[in-house]
């Protein structure tokens, strides 16, 4: 893969955090710490966000268009009020580009002031998705201790909103969907299990975020430490850092000063068409457990990877479960949501693939070098088609995940994800309380070509099939369908396949 199509994909972390940072201007949904993530984010047409100072957020209202920040420590600095402006809305045809991307073209504005109504809502609903997702599998998973791997996590802050109670469901947290225009002060949660948080991406995007981006998001009263963590056969070039977050009277004590730290946060820097093994062996130097329950995020990720290449790593995921040696330990189980566009074939998907072709993305030939590190006159001969080109329905996602070697796998347009239950009514009225949506049938349209898929793997290789085993409950439930599945996902509104149907 060629330098300009490498940037063109890490360019849209970029893309997603303006289309999240427009969501969160509109009241679509709380996040504090997005607009701080933001700096200096660029859209797909070149042009950026105004380079404001490094800041960090304190108080937050999603009914107010300004951000109050206030000044602790060496990264802060004096208390500043941002106006937003206001951008005008563009056609569906010409932001097709941006959505696929997630993100939006942008103005000469605020880019994520531009954003316009169709993708802010669709937006919202992947966030949504996602967040709901991973709130089903922490309340599924027993044990002390969970996992979630977010893989090209990018400027995602979902850990932040994590950490902070912003990702609880909707009757739990009183700072979602709050009516009240006083501000509000930012508070760390405290929770029963212990939750090993990781965040993968290509070393250059790790670093940038380890030591620009999320100093910039640390609410006043709370540290930010971070520790560059090197193996023996790591060359120096190489980032992966363990992040701690605390209060700054917690004392020395709660310092992440070792990659066992088991309750820190994680930041890994790896390339994910690079061979898997080298992926968990980072991850393994940062405290991983493959005998922990864990989720893997593929938040419009696997759509990127050239196709054989997502294969390996999704086999690779599922047979990296290992039974614990505890006595007491319950049966582990691994996890996969990918939430990914679905061209289907058809004229609309057609024009998703070429707008992806004009952003440099897709219909080139990609080399294989990054297997190897070595690079050949013969590579740019082989073809390699990414997972969008060669994963075009629903029905392909389902069956991509079983013959990697998940037990069962569920899925769903992101249409049918919206109306029937895993984005809950109250989220559906919060959209319609932002802004009007005039373009249903477009919304509908672009909504129909995207997925949110489910895969639960509930044992290694080695033991057969355990997913009927009463221990493996948990890791099944997470795929269930019906009022008591957990995701939300529903019957007549998703697809179901199973390992051995």
């Amino acid at each position: 893969m060629g330098d300009a199509q490498n940037q063109a994909i890490i360019a849209t972390a970029d893309d997603a955090v303006l289309a999240k940072l427009s969501c969160v201007e509109r009241g679509y949904y709380d996040d504090p710490f997005i607009t701080a993530m933001a700096r200096g984010a660029s859209s797909a047409s070149g042009l950026s966000t105004p380079d404001l100072p490094l800041r960090i957020p304190l108080r937050y209202s999603n009914h107010s268009n300004r951000v109050q920040f206030s000044s602790s420590g060496q990264l802060r600095l004096d208390k500043h009020n941002w106006p937003l402006s206001s951008g005008s809305a563009r056609k569906i045809a010409s932001s097709v580009e941006g959505r696929i991307g997630g993100g939006a073209r942008m103005s000469r504005f605020p880019p994520a002031s531009s954003t316009e109504p169709i993708i802010r809502r669709g937006t919202h609903a992947r966030v949504a998705a996602i967040d709901q997702t991973i709130r089903a599998f922490l309340s599924q998973a027993t044990g002390a201790e969970k996992q979630v791997v977010i893989l090209g996590a990018g400027r995602d802050t979902i850990y932040l909103r994590y950490l902070f109670g912003y990702l609880q469901s909707y009757d739990k947290n009183p700072k979602q969907m709050k009516e009240s225009h006083d501000d509000m002060q930012i508070e760390m949660v405290q929770t029963e299990s212990i939750v090993k948080w990781y965040e993968v991406d290509h070393p250059s995007v790790i670093f940038e975020k380890a030591r620009s981006w999320l100093p910039g998001c640390i609410p006043e009263g709370y540290t930010y430490q971070c520790t560059q963590i090197i193996g023996r056969d790591e060359n120096s070039t190489a980032k992966s850092y363990s992040i701690r977050i605390s209060e700054e009277n917690a004392g020395d004590a709660n310092g992440c000063s070792s990659a066992t730290d088991r309750d820190c946060y994680h930041l890994i820097g790896h390339d994910l068409r690079l061979p898997p093994s080298e992926m968990f062996k980072i991850l393994s130097r940062h405290g991983y457990d493959s005998s922990n329950p864990t989720l893997f995020v593929f938040e419009c990720v696997m759509m990127y990877l050239p196709d054989d290449i997502s294969r390996d790593l999704l086999r690779f995921i599922a047979i990296s479960v290992k039974e614990s040696s505890s006595p007491t330990a319950t049966n582990p189980f691994v996890a996969v949501v990918i939430y990914d566009p679905i061209p289907c074939n058809d004229r609309f998907g057609q024009v998703m693939l070429q707008n992806m072709q004009k952003r440099g993305i897709v219909g080139k030939r990609i080399s294989r070098h990054n297997r190897t590190n070595e690079s050949t006159e013969d590579d740019d001969n082989q073809d390699s088609p990414l997972s969008l080109e060669k994963t075009q329905t629903l029905s392909d996602q389902l069956a991509k995940l079983i013959q990697s070697g998940f037990d069962i796998a569920v899925g769903c347009h992101m249409m049918d994800a919206f109306e029937h239950g895993i984005v809950s009514i109250e989220e559906r009225r919060q959209s319609a309380r932002c802004e009007m949506l005039d373009e249903l049938e477009e919304f509908v349209l672009l909504m129909k070509h995207y997925c949110l898929v489910v895969g639960v793997r509930s044992c290694d290789s080695d033991l057969g099939d355990c997913s009927s085993r009463k221990d493996n409950l948990a890791g099944v439930q997470l795929c269930s369908v019906g009022e008591k599945s957990p995701v939300g996902f529903k019957e007549g509104y998703c697809t179901v396949v199973r390992k051995y149907d």
